[in-house]
């Protein structure tokens, strides 16, 4: 490959892929900010939560989105080999596992729950419980156990982005290849 032509990625990737990573960082705030907040003012916790599952749903629907477009529009040629191929791909089926495994573990923790809260999408559409848990069920047993589930999720999505994040500064900073600028709107690469 030339190295003054980069092979860049589509501009509906480029848009999924930023809508991801603000959707993410939107769903960590508010989940690191709702649960550490203390009971007193009930109002705001439970529309920080409320939007928080609002997000997580979104999240859910742009990664499927985003697998129906890799699918149907091809990444550019890898411009990278060998062992950091192979390291960048386990990394992104890792975060498209984690980004579909965590809402719907979200989903499936609102659902047991014995409170029976709705979920109502960004104030809009109620989502229903997902009919997974019959009357004999420890409820709340079944939410704790969902809610450690989701919660240690949250903290391997965290160190799977810190490596995410760590390669493309890496590729742009140390090596000075095209990677992140092929996913960035506007970049140009400079040799």
């Amino acid at each position: 490959m030339s190295h003054d032509v980069i092979e860049r990625y589509t501009g509906t990737a480029m848009l999924l892929h930023w809508l991801t990573a603000a959707n993410i960082l939107v769903l960590l705030g508010l989940g690191f900010i709702m649960t550490g907040m203390p009971d007193g003012n009930i109002e705001l916790k439970f529309t920080l939560y409320q939007l928080h599952k609002s997000f997580g749903i979104l999240l859910l629907l742009i990664t499927l989105v985003r697998l129906g477009w890799r699918i149907k529009a091809s990444p550019p040629a890898p411009i990278i080999s060998g062992w950091m191929l192979r390291a960048a791909s386990l990394t992104h089926w890792a975060l498209y596992a984690i980004m579909i495994m965590m809402p719907i573990v979200g989903w499936m923790m609102v659902s047991a729950s014995p409170l029976q809260i709705p979920t109502e999408i960004f104030g809009l559409v109620e989502l229903p419980h997902l009919p997974l848990f019959d009357s004999g069920v420890d409820r709340k047993a079944l939410e704790h156990l969902f809610e450690e589930i989701h919660e240690s999720m949250a903290f391997v999505l965290i160190g799977i982005l810190v490596l995410h994040v760590g390669a493309a500064l890496y590729h742009h900073l140390v090596r000075k290849d095209a990677t992140l600028v092929r996913m960035t709107p506007g970049a140009i690469h400079k040799n």
